[in-house]
């Protein structure tokens, strides 16, 4: 499905919470290293909410198969509760884009359990500040309007956000390299009265083939704009 980019290895903290509330006696289950290239292999309680966290890292898209699944995202991207609908001891896999750009894969097998279970993703002291992606790179040049070694073009294309019409959306710029083509986004508010906050993963779901994603400010006064910065991988031929 994908790979785990820009770091080698990943610390998974796999802990055992308290029924329903996720309260009462943590108990350390296992440490899991996972090493590049190879998927992050957990186990999910059948009948809990199980939670998976992303420590300071935001979840912008889940890619796969992910029938047999509940999931949802919390407000801040950096949680994902997942509630298996598949019988015991059924494996599935499935991809997690963040919005790094990076991609983390996962193999998730159903035990027999009405307590939900937790895994924390812990990176690595020396993990930290992983070499960046193209595509990060790219999301920095658009950021600061740098063409660099980019072939830019302007253009103005319009249209709105699909999740919140209210989000006119203007794109402004079009970077090239290699095979990422990124995009600059004017987003505006264009209710008079109302604040709408805007999501990485609402703004991933307008879009196909993303790769990174950006927005400086999420939420928006009546009538305020922002700045987003998209990159995808162009199709062959492009």
């Amino acid at each position: 499905m994908g790979k785990v980019i820009n770091y080698l290895l990943i610390t998974a903290a796999v802990v055992f919470m308290g029924h329903k509330v996720f309260a009462g006696t943590l108990h350390l289950q296992k440490i899991v290293k996972v090493t590049y290239e190879k998927q992050v292999e957990l186990k999910l309680a059948g009948d809990a909410i199980n939670r998976i966290n992303f420590d300071n890292q935001q979840v912008m898209k889940i890619i796969g198969n992910i029938n047999g699944y509940q999931f949802i995202l919390s407000d801040s991207g950096t949680d994902l509760f997942i509630t298996p609908r598949l019988p015991v001891s059924k494996k599935t896999d499935f991809s997690v884009l963040l919005g790094s750009g990076d991609i983390i894969d996962f193999s998730l097998q159903v035990v027999k359990s009405s307590k939900p279970y937790l895994v924390k993703l812990q990176f690595p002291g020396e993990c930290q500040q992983p070499q960046k992606s193209e595509a990060v790179k790219m999301i920095e040049a658009m950021y600061a309007d740098i063409v660099g070694k980019y072939y830019v073009q302007q253009i103005n294309n319009k249209t709105s956000l699909a999740s919140q019409p209210k989000i006119r959306m203007t794109a402004y710029n079009n970077y090239r390299f290699g095979d990422l083509q990124g995009n600059s986004f004017v987003l505006q508010n264009t209710d008079s009265k109302q604040t709408l906050e805007i999501s990485l993963d609402e703004l991933a779901k307008n879009f196909s083939g993303i790769v990174a994603v950006n927005i400086r400010d999420k939420k928006l006064a009546p009538k305020q704009k922002t700045k987003a910065f998209v990159v995808f991988k162009r199709e062959a031929g492009a």
